[in-house]
């Protein structure tokens, strides 16, 4: 019980029959505080959380260190503090401690579903991103007049306790972004970008927008890679690479393709999906994708990771294949997690701005 109905229960001890109303009087705590103590609140969850031991009401969550892990922990304190059920959006929607006070004061939920507000203001064409919210540090660079918005499913509705029900067809999750980017943005050119497995769900959307007479602006990948069917042709290959490989090596990839690690989610990604142990790649359904008719901007790392049935071959080579409008390819340094992390993602953003400023719009 909080502090509150202990205090009103030490000056009733004749209510222990009404402790059910003592309860309703504090979970509308947020209601019946005035906007000063809720940004108090706020601010001294936020202290502990960022280490930090001064903080403004206009401060920026992210810019005093917060990650969207941090931002679960915050927001998890302030549902149980203020009986709120607020979504990881809530810290992007509201990222400073007085839009986010105001937020948790007016109880005012998310138009969306899967969309969040990662960069609000600027005049240029929306950038989305898919599904993995990577964005903090690229959205910095590229300028504040770049308006960015991410889509992740469940990410403006659900509470931070819940497990959305995730499709299991990348091409069902694809047609319900879709859905979501449209009720901001109803007509093209739709500018697109998605990090690993979004960059896979970011081309489904591509494919779908065309088929139903929408245009493409940009399709921007990174370090994506695309399945393919297993041939006779790639198997020979496989059991040659295997064969050249010393049995100790053989056995920590198959190790690790057996039993990967779990590691926390990415930036920006949605607690729940930790649900999942094989990570969400394995557990979508089958995708192959199909030609696409428009040019794709690839971003890949140069260093990678090998599997026990896998090459160190880089995405372009399934990319090429699929890219009918033709495949812009830049190498960036590190490996697949450092792109879009300091210090490369300043070198990355001067790419994507200057591709950007010429889009090859794609229509059918």
């Amino acid at each position: 019980m909080s502090s509150l109905a202990e205090q009103l229960l030490s000056q009733q001890p004749n209510w222990d029959q009404n402790q059910d109303f003592l309860y309703q009087i504090d979970a509308d705590r947020a209601g019946h505080s005035s906007i000063d103590q809720i940004e108090q609140d706020i601010a001294q969850i936020w202290k502990q959380a960022l280490s930090v031991e001064q903080i403004q009401i206009h401060d920026n969550f992210f810019d005093l260190g917060g990650t969207s892990m941090l931002a679960i922990d915050v927001l998890e304190e302030l549902e149980e503090l203020f009986d709120r059920d607020l979504s990881l959006a809530s810290i992007f929607e509201a990222p400073t401690i007085q839009q986010l006070a105001q937020k948790i004061k007016a109880c005012s939920p998310s138009a969306w579903y899967s969309l969040a507000p990662l960069q609000t203001k600027g005049s240029k064409p929306i950038l989305f991103g898919i599904h993995v919210l990577e964005y903090r540090s690229l959205c910095q660079h590229l300028g504040s007049d770049q308006p960015v918005y991410g889509l992740r499913y469940g990410i403006a509705q659900e509470s931070i306790e819940h497990v959305p029900d995730l499709p299991r067809q990348i091409e069902a999750l694809a047609g319900h972004y879709i859905q979501e980017m449209r009720s901001l943005q109803p007509q093209g050119p739709y500018f697109l970008m998605g990090f690993s497995l979004g960059g896979r769900i970011a081309l489904e959307m591509a494919q779908q927008l065309i088929a139903s007479g929408q245009s493409v602006g940009s399709l921007i990948v990174f370090d994506t890679f695309l399945s393919k069917r297993l041939r006779w042709n790639s198997f020979k290959q496989t059991i040659t690479r295997l064969s050249e490989l010393e049995l100790s090596e053989i056995i920590r990839r198959t190790r690790a393709a057996l039993f990967p690690r779990v590691q926390p989610s990415p930036e920006g990604a949605y607690k729940a999906y930790q649900a999942y142990p094989l990570g969400e790649s394995h557990f979508f359904e089958p995708y192959l994708p199909k030609p696409y008719p428009g040019k794709v901007l690839l971003f890949q790392a140069q260093e990678r990771e090998s599997g026990v049935l896998q090459s160190r071959e880089a995405p372009e080579i399934l990319w090429k294949s699929i890219a009918l409008g033709g495949l812009e390819v830049h190498e960036m340094p590190g490996d697949h997690g450092a792109m879009l992390a300091e210090p490369y993602v300043q070198h990355l953003a001067q790419i994507l701005k200057q591709s950007l400023s010429h889009p090859v719009h794609t229509k059918v």
